[in-house]
């Protein structure tokens, strides 16, 4: 992905998260008073059961849309640091790609010498 849909993403899922958290807000702030001016004034207790199942199932709803929001933040950012991070990695030369076999037989030799000892064939 390229820089600025990265960024574009991460504004989108900011603006989400703080709209999802607003509401949480306003959630919270349901009373006793907000659930009988809603209609059903009798003061029964089902209908402020219902008004706390409702705010509650909101709340959830709310709470899972924070949840996928953290979610997707997570692989925003950890896709700016692979971005970040393989474009720090140098570009390979042809030349260095170049097996030098004399070095390679004379590295194993050492190592065959310093592992076995010298073997006299």
């Amino acid at each position: 992905m390229s820089n600025q849909v990265l960024l574009d993403k991460l504004d989108r899922t900011t603006e989400s998260l703080s709209q999802a958290l607003a509401q949480l807000v306003k959630l919270s702030s349901i009373d006793r008073a907000s659930a009988d001016s809603d209609g059903d004034n009798d003061g029964t207790t089902d209908s402020i059961t219902s008004v706390a199942t409702n705010g509650v199932m909101m709340v959830h709803a709310h709470t899972t849309q924070l949840i996928r929001g953290v979610q997707d933040l997570l692989v925003i950012t950890r896709a700016i640091r692979e971005t970040w991070v393989l474009g720090q990695i140098p570009k390979k030369n042809g030349d260095e790609d170049a097996i030098d076999y004399e070095k390679c037989e004379r590295l194993l030799e050492k190592a065959m010498d310093d592992f076995f000892g010298p073997v006299a064939l």
